[in-house]
């Protein structure tokens, strides 16, 4: 019998892996029409889709310590000291999200990646950056050297979602029930080369979710719906 968390990741890898409709793909960015640069140094630099909104949303902070320590990934474990409350990919993260119906940010790299230590030193170790992220988001540290068949869906995802390559640091915004809506890769600590912050974009990111939270879960049903007639 397959375990909750297999389950989660055939349901995605199954929506991800079929065929893009390009009807859908219209309809798609009708509903999240505007970009977040992203860069990708493997292959210079691309753009990525992101949402926005006009209004402002606080979530009841719910605390809770990294839990990165209890790992056995080397690479999750080089990140058990950041202020930022990573979680494992698992059914009680994946549950905590659906419970207190939060986007999840989703991070996945591996240890000998350069610019995933770049955006851990400039990001997740800064205590700002990591309260708008305890904050807002469901946090989640995947290493894709523990994790291949995990990077397989989200990288697939972001290349179906934004017509781009990814690349590592994956990063992920997902829905509360798992499902990406929009991604990048590195995202810079502050403005530079006309590219927005990570700390504006998770901002953007979250208060797009509190205003569209029905429709951004409607609309990932909705894929599901074509990708499997």
């Amino acid at each position: 019998m397959k375990s909750r968390d297999e389950e989660t990741v055939q349901g995605v890898l199954t929506v991800l892996t079929s065929n893009m409709n390009p009807q859908m793909n219209i309809h798609f960015h009708n509903i999240f029409p505007v970009s977040i640069p992203g860069i990708q140094f493997d292959s210079g630099a691309t753009d990525v889709d992101y949402v926005s909104a006009d209004v402002s949303f606080r979530y009841d902070l719910y605390e809770i310590e990294n839990l990165l320590k209890n790992e056995k990934s080397p690479y999750l474990k080089q990140h058990q000291d950041n202020p930022v409350h990573w979680h494992p990919w698992n059914k009680k993260t994946l549950d905590k999200a659906k419970e207190l119906k939060k986007p999840i940010f989703l991070s996945v790299g591996y240890a000998s990646c350069h610019w995933c230590h770049v955006m851990a030193h400039e990001s997740f170790e800064d205590q700002s950056t990591a309260s708008v992220m305890n904050e807002k988001f469901i946090n989640i540290k995947v290493d894709r050297e523990e994790r291949p068949d995990l990077d397989y869906v989200f990288q697939k995802s972001l290349a179906l979602l934004t017509g781009t390559p990814g690349g590592w640091p994956l990063s992920m915004f997902l829905d509360e029930n798992g499902v990406p809506f929009s991604g990048g890769t590195y995202f810079p600590p502050q403005e530079m080369y006309g590219r927005p912050s990570f700390i504006n974009i998770l901002n953007q990111v979250s208060e797009f979710y509190a205003k569209n939270r029905e429709k951004t879960i409607q609309q990932a049903l909705e894929i599901k719906n074509v990708f499997q007639q």
